[in-house]
């Protein structure tokens, strides 16, 4: 009887010790999964000002409610579908258009197509390099962390804006684990950004950019569902025949992420 009792405690006692375990480390995986719908709701507010001579000569305030819906289909040969469409009230055109490509676990999707076709190529070919360059500002990663631990990613993206133009960027994004629980874990986000230096129209342009934010992740679905108290601020300076402006754009979004079977 005793020894019973005796096993019966290790068993206990051993359930309890990986059940804690469990919640002081991650095996952190973000990817896209097949058979999913993911809908990502945004509510975004960015105070424009400009300046000159160290003085405001333009502010503006915008608001925008932005979503968009992001569904995968049959996973086969390790591949599956992927197409990404918008309901952006700032950009009505873009809502006509869906945009479609494949993927495969734990890579970033390649968008190929748009349905229905745009007539004028420099539109679309705008959009397609427009979106697979956002698609990869959430990273692809598997990785285990602890507690407290942090890891950073790196994206450079090259957003062509026309045939003899295009604007590069390295993102830089400094993670920390700061809590987990049974289906959720819960990080504290630094974002710093630059621009490289461009010249449009006999302008010369550069500019940084930094931030910080909360997230989200959902264990079970290996995504971020939550992204709350963003905030940015990016300063791009422009100097013109002798003459520097600088705008500053700062920006505060909160976004949520809805994921369901599709």
């Amino acid at each position: 009887m005793k020894s019973f009792r005796t096993i019966i405690f290790l068993v206990l006692f051993l359930n309890f010790t990986i059940l804690f375990a469990q919640k002081d480390s991650l095996n952190l995986t973000l990817e896209y999964l097949p058979n999913k719908n993911y809908t990502f709701n945004s509510d975004i507010q960015m105070i424009i000002e400009g300046w000159e001579n160290n003085t405001i000569n333009y502010t503006n305030q915008i608001k925008n409610l932005y979503s968009k819906i992001i569904s995968t289909g049959n996973l086969n040969n390790n591949k599956f579908p992927f197409s990404i469409r918008f309901n952006d009230e700032n950009n009505i055109d873009l809502n006509k258009y869906e945009f479609k490509g494949i993927c495969s676990p734990l890579e970033y999707p390649k968008i190929s197509y748009v349905v229905p076709t745009i007539e004028n190529k420099d539109i679309e070919n705008f959009y397609l390099n427009y979106i697979q360059e956002a698609i990869k500002e959430i990273p692809i990663l598997t990785k285990k962390l602890k507690l407290g631990e942090s890891f950073t990613t790196s994206s450079p993206l090259k957003y062509t804006l026309s045939e003899f133009l295009s604007l590069d960027l390295l993102v830089l994004k400094h993670y920390t684990l700061v809590k987990i629980d049974s289906n959720y874990a819960y990080f504290d986000y630094e974002m710093k950004a630059s621009i490289k230096n461009f010249e449009y129209m006999d302008i010369k342009y550069s500019g940084k950019s930094s931030g910080k934010g909360k997230l989200v992740y959902d264990i079970n679905n290996h995504f971020f569902i939550s992204s709350k108290n963003n905030e940015s601020i990016l300063n791009l300076n422009m100097l013109h025949q002798g003459k520097t402006s600088l705008l500053k754009i700062k920006t505060f979004i909160n976004e949520d992420i809805l994921i369901h079977e599709n």
